[in-house]
Formats: C-alpha cells, structure tokens, sequence
C-alpha cells in the first residue's frame, strides 16, 4: 500500500483533503489526523473545503481560512491549492502564507466551471 511508499522516507510534503485524511488515518477531525500524519511528513496540509486548511509540522499547527465563495464546482480545487502553495513556498513564503495564497486561489477556481484559473485572475491573488 501507500505505507511502502512513504514510510522508508517519509515525504516533505503531503497534501490530502479531510475525507482522505480520514480514510488514511481513520482519525474523525482533521487536528487528529494532522498528529497521525507527521510520521509520513515533514509538511502535511490538509483541505478542509470552505473551511481553509489545516498545515502541520512537527512543531506546529497552523490552520488557515478560505475567502466566502459559492463554490460552483469543485474540479480541481486539490490542484490549484498545492500548485499555489508549492508557488509561494518556493519564493519564500512562510507555511502560514502559502496556506492562504493556496486557500485564495482554489477559492477562485470553485467559482467556475473547470479546473484552471485565467493567468490574470492568479496574478491578481498575490
């Protein structure tokens, strides 16, 4: 499973939504499941919808908010999240920041149809 994968090594970050957490770590809140999974992670962040997020380390817990949106479909929300939050992390930006630009930009993905945001509407969310 899953386990052979991570666990020779663990991984620097993981990213899951609370519904995979669950499964993963048979854990009901997403705190509990972010304890289970530091010995798979350095960096866990878990989704939690229009909730934000919920980024782990060993040290920490740090759990972030989602802008108000109506969520017109969710097709690709996962994606634009970690791809925004591996973009801030890699120009330097602390945990914390790279959550809410993660939770900023799949709150803008939501609101339409498809799973991309327009360059325009993804520079404006810096």
């Amino acid at each position: 499973g899953i386990e052979r994968m991570l666990e020779p090594h663990g991984v620097d970050v993981l990213f899951c939504n609370h519904a995979e957490a669950q499964m993963y770590t048979v854990e009901e809140s997403p705190e509990k499941a972010a304890e289970a999974l530091k010995s798979l992670a350095k960096v866990s962040a878990i989704t939690l919808g229009k909730d934000g997020a919920l980024i782990t380390t060993l040290e920490d817990q740090i759990k972030v908010t989602s802008p108000t949106v109506t969520a017109i479909d969710t097709n690709g929300a996962g994606d634009t999240f970690a791809g925004a939050f591996l973009a801030a992390l890699s120009q330097g930006a602390s945990l914390e920041e790279a959550g809410t630009l993660g939770c900023k930009a799949a709150a803008q993905v939501v609101t339409k149809f498809g799973p991309r945001l327009t360059q325009e509407l993804a520079n404006s969310l810096k």
